[in-house]
């Protein structure tokens, strides 16, 4: 009978410790939980401040940029996809080994026309690079103060 007393106890303990742990994980969590939620509402407010900073910027400048220069450049690959079509009724088919640069250039397309935009874009106010901005300002400042000259 003391054996199998002393296996219940057995079988006990690892709930008592899952028991034990689990409060204390609770207690732990209470006193985490403020900053938890405060690294969250810090998280959510850069990713605002990035976003309203730099990604809303950016895409406003490339919608523009779309707006202006791409309807003149799809009629010209429409121009040059009707062309082709014709070329290919004419012919039949269509090899680079025997293309006529006369009648159908088939790399018109890709020598006028690079494959990525150029725009220019102001300087944006990334709340990401807001401290080593900092860091670097002061940097300068103290370099400017032992060598006399201003390095940027």
């Amino acid at each position: 009978h003391g054996q199998s007393h002393n296996y219940a106890r057995n079988q006990n303990t690892p709930y008592r410790l899952s028991q034990n742990s689990f409060s204390q994980v609770q207690v732990n969590y209470r006193w985490t939980k403020p900053i938890l939620l405060h690294k969250t509402l810090k998280k959510e407010l850069l990713h605002k401040a990035w976003t309203v900073g730099v990604s809303e910027p950016v895409q406003d400048k490339l919608q523009k940029h779309v707006k202006i220069h791409c309807p003149s450049k799809a009629e010209e690959n429409k121009k040059l996809f009707l062309q082709y079509l014709d070329y290919c009724n004419k012919k039949g088919h269509v090899f680079l080994e025997d293309y006529d640069p006369y009648e159908y250039n088939p790399f018109l397309l890709h020598l006028n026309h690079p494959k990525y935009f150029k725009v220019q874009i102001p300087v944006l106010n990334d709340p990401l690079f807001k401290q080593s901005h900092g860091r670097m300002e002061e940097d300068a400042a103290i370099l400017h103060c032992i060598t006399g000259h201003r390095h940027l």
